[in-house]
């Protein structure tokens, strides 16, 4: 089930991750293994190198087991990606990382893809991030970026581009410029027939050049992956777990990382999940208390203080609340635990708070 590293990051669902500053890491569940991870998320678990963290064994005690194993059962088989906090993905002992996952299929078996989400990125300059994502491919290739200079080249690479050091000189400027717009071309350069491809995304795209074989040299390539593949969506979940949106781009899944970590900080309360819903409203489950807490997403701070001032009208009874729902101006509508009251099955549409029986509203000032 093991892929050669070429073949992962040509992968349609990886490629954005590849050069990206953002830590991403690919774990498969049978066997229970890290199989890719880009420079800065090597560089997260304190490897200067890809390969190495992929070599490392992951033994079925370590907390990162324990969850890999975890979200191999929850994830929808869509690939649609869901915020998780995962033990484990940084080196030494830290507390858990907040990352977009999905689940994928790798080949014959399953892999668990996941990003980071929270607001962190590597400080690794962009060419070494590149010439570390590459440092492990075989085979004959190099890196370029999009205005041309070349970047990294494997020592097969290098021997035939000699001292070209950009498309220019290569006489492949066409060929890349195609490749950057339409995602791959290829054709004849003055070494050889080449093939470009696009990898990574916005402003951490490179090119890469797979120089073909020569027949007296033959020199096999991993076979193609289709383009029309591309990265899975992201949707909402269903139940369980976690954090989902409809359409979420990667920015708003870091703002509902932030919204989250806040949460926990100004309640001092470990969420243990995260829902948003398609109205703007996200619903928070405080692990200790198994209380729900509806709130406006773009009033977050001061809805979250609005919940402050409520659990501590409820001092000592806050075990007593089932759900707490501020998305309603100036008021706080606190549904109890108990008889018709009970707390709905984790995982329902937030606006069904509104259809339990057993509330009762709490009047605060408009903020």
């Amino acid at each position: 089930m093991t892929k050669p590293v070429l073949a992962l990051v040509r992968d349609p669902r990886l490629s954005p991750h590849v050069t990206s500053p953002v830590p991403a890491w690919l774990c498969t569940v049978e066997p229970l293994r890290m199989v890719w991870t880009n420079a800065a998320g090597a560089d997260l678990r304190g490897s200067p190198r890809s390969a190495a963290v992929a070599q490392r064994p992951i033994s079925p005690g370590d907390p990162l087991a324990v969850d890999i194993t975890r979200l191999a059962a929850s994830l929808p088989d869509s690939g649609a990606a869901r915020l998780e906090r995962i033990r484990g993905l940084s080196a030494g002992i830290g507390r858990p990382t907040v990352c977009a996952c999905s689940r994928l299929s790798l080949g014959e078996g399953m892999a668990i893809l996941m990003v980071l989400a929270e607001p962190a990125t590597s400080a690794m300059p962009f060419a070494e991030r590149v010439r570390r994502a590459f440092a492990d491919v075989e085979g004959a290739i190099a890196v370029f970026a999009p205005a041309g200079a070349l970047i990294h080249a494997s020592p097969e690479a290098a021997a035939r581009l000699g001292q070209m050091t950009t498309l220019e000189a290569w006489g492949a400027g066409a060929l890349a410029a195609e490749a950057l717009n339409c995602g791959r071309a290829s054709g004849n350069s003055l070494i050889g027939p080449v093939e470009f491809e696009r990898i990574g995304s916005d402003g951490d795209a490179v090119l890469l050049a797979m120089l073909v074989a020569e027949p007296d040299r033959a020199q096999s390539l991993p076979s193609e992956i289709p383009m029309d593949e591309g990265p899975a969506p992201i949707a909402p979940a269903a139940e369980g777990s976690g954090v989902a949106a409809e359409s979420a781009s990667g920015k708003q899944m870091v703002e509902y990382a932030e919204v989250l970590i806040r949460a926990e900080t100004q309640l001092s309360e470990i969420i243990s999940e995260m829902q948003v819903a398609d109205d703007g409203t996200g619903s928070l489950f405080l692990e200790r208390e198994q209380t729900e807490v509806v709130i406006d997403l773009d009033r977050a701070p001061i809805e979250l203080q609005r919940v402050i001032e409520v659990r501590a009208q409820w001092q000592g009874r806050e075990n007593l609340i089932a759900a707490l729902d501020l998305t309603t101006p100036g008021q706080a509508v606190v549904r109890l635990h108990g008889g018709e009251g009970a707390p709905a099955k984790r995982g329902v549409a937030i606006r069904k708070i509104y259809a339990q029986t057993s509330e009762t509203s709490n009047q605060l000032p408009e903020s």
